[in-house]
């Protein structure tokens, strides 16, 4: 089998083979490939390394992508001027032993895991292995990009020569996008909270299998106004069982605010953080390099190779630890010194600033092109999109008086079961939850729909007779809040419904008279203005 040449329109200066085996995989070649073909015209096939579980959808994204996808067969009888692969393995030797030079980099932070069915049960990083770099005796590929030069002491002896340093283009990317910051917050609508990003390798020494309780406690424990909370899982989580099976898992976080970020827009969810709590993974390290405050909820050190950089740097990240949970958050956000951790990223992430660059043109002299003379034009990160729930229907709510007299309201997701006790909390819920536990446990109603004038005082009348609340309120059309007690009285205000109802409600409940008059609540970062107009 050839190529029809003379149907080929483009003029194609090299034809460039690429080897997906996983979403991971994929992922990072294409962080490569727009810049790579910078003045030439590039053939870019692509094809399956079939055998891994994590495959699925692999080809679905491809054909989106507009890409072309040939079988392995073709691509073994055709000639490929490189062949470029994120990963390493014996089908891999196959194919470049009659097709071409094989470029190989890593899909993550380096080569740092440990692994034994990829070594073949061999002491070590996967991905630096001779029983994965050499077939036949000998080694295949005609290039090894390492992300820094220490990695050389761990690459097995019969392929050192063959390693070149590209540094980290993900890391790079990361760096250059942080203008970026505020713009992918507004688009996750975190508005004035601290975004805690929880992260998750896969495997059974990750966040996800070892401490998913800690994803739960976060979102439970943690005023929902102040704090918003992000999960990002590894594409291997997402693909070695399906996505529909972690919302099903994942529902009463996610209607009680849980953010699970799409496993291709990660890096943007890391832009917007505030704080990561993480694992081994290399999304943590990435969160490291950009000098935010992390967290480590999952010790996974027993799956990282013991002389690579990142297991230097796993072993001296703080823990979450088992003190109060917000504490612990709070402390690590107030006590975060920048480049606390620089002589460990030092080591993980050489060549700064110049990855893409170094990669680009490793593959280019591969396939005999000049190279890049200048800094490639570099690219932006994705927009985030995140698997939501419904809105949260129900909420503990809890008041407290400062010193000062300024009352603050803080509310927490009723439906998860939160470690902190609120002995003095009220239950709210919305006039449109369903749960009946919540809505006979419920104190307070308050109308998620602003109600029209005429309709408001039955309507809210009618919720008060269907339930044990003590009272209900809504926003009418005119601007002014309507609140009904379950004693008959009836007050007008202005303001948030959900704040004017809470902190009159308490107040009335704590012995203090209710009056005409303005003040403000302070709930997460905002002062919300109250003005009572009438009591009766």
């Amino acid at each position: 089998m050839g190529r029809d040449y003379e149907k080929e329109t483009r003029r194609i200066d090299r034809y460039l083979l690429v080897v997906i085996r996983t979403h991971t995989s994929m992922d990072r070649v294409f962080e490569l490939l727009e810049v790579v073909g910078e003045g030439v015209s590039l053939a870019i096939k692509f094809v399956l390394d079939v055998g891994s579980k994590f495959a699925r959808e692999v080809t679905t994204k491809l054909r989106a992508l507009g890409a072309e996808q040939i079988e392995w067969e073709e691509a073994k009888q055709l000639y490929w001027d490189g062949i470029f692969a994120a990963h390493v393995d014996q089908q891999l030797a196959e194919l470049c032993e009659l097709s071409g030079n094989l470029f190989v980099v890593p899909h993550g932070v380096g080569y740092n895991r440990k692994r034994l069915i990829s070594t073949g049960g061999r002491p070590g990083a996967a991905g630096l292995s001779a029983y994965e770099l050499t077939h036949a005796g000998e080694v295949f590929p005609a290039l090894i990009g390492i992300s820094c030069s220490e990695q050389s002491t761990r690459l097995c002896p019969e392929a050192r020569g063959r390693e070149i340093v590209i540094g980290d283009l993900v890391r790079d990317k990361l760096i250059a996008n942080r203008q970026h910051r505020r713009r992918c917050r507004r688009l996750l609508g975190i508005g004035k909270r601290k975004l805690i990003v929880v992260s998750s390798t896969w495997g059974q020494r990750s966040t996800f299998r070892t401490q998913k309780k800690i994803i739960t406690s976060l979102v439970a424990d943690l005023p929902s106004d102040e704090y918003a909370v992000a999960l990002i899982m590894h594409p291997n989580i997402w693909y070695g069982d399906s996505p529909f099976e972690l919302r099903v898992e994942l529902r009463d976080e996610l209607d009680s605010g849980l953010l699970i970020i799409d496993h291709t827009r990660w890096q943007a969810a890391l832009l917007a953080a505030d704080l990561v709590v993480g694992d081994h993974g290399s999304c943590t390290a990435y969160a490291v390099a950009m000098d935010l405050p992390v967290l480590i909820a999952a010790c996974g050190s027993a799956e990282l190779d013991e002389e690579s950089p990142l297991a230097a740097l796993h072993a001296e990240l703080p823990r979450l630890g088992k003190t109060s949970l917000r504490e612990r958050v709070d402390d690590a956000l107030r006590g975060h010194v920048p480049g606390r951790w620089k002589h460990h990223t030092d080591r993980l992430f050489e060549l700064p600033g110049e990855g893409l660059k170094a990669a680009a043109n490793a593959l280019r002299g591969l396939m005999d092109l000049p190279p890049l003379t200048g800094r490639p034009r570099g690219t932006e990160v994705e927009p985030p999109e995140a698997i939501r729930g419904k809105p949260t229907r129900s909420h503990r709510a809890v008041v407290t008086t400062k010193p000062d007299g300024t009352e603050h309201l803080e509310r927490y997701p009723e439906i998860l079961l939160q470690e902190t006790d609120f002995p003095d909390s009220v239950r709210v819920v919305s006039e449109l939850e369903v749960d009946a536990t919540a809505r006979d446990n419920a104190e307070i109603i308050v109308y998620s729909e602003v109600l029209p004038d005429d309709e408001a005082m039955p309507e809210i009348a009618e919720q008060l007779g269907l339930s044990k609340a003590g009272l209900a309120a809504a926003m009418t059309e005119s601007g002014r809040v309507l609140l009904h007690f379950r004693d008959d009285q009836v007050v007008t205000a202005r303001g948030d419904p959900f704040v004017v109802a809470v902190v009159l409600h308490w107040r009335r409940t704590h012995g203090t008279p209710l009056a005409c008059g303005e003040f403000g609540v302070v709930m997460g970062n905002e002062t919300y203005p109250v003005v009572v107009e009438s009591i009766n």
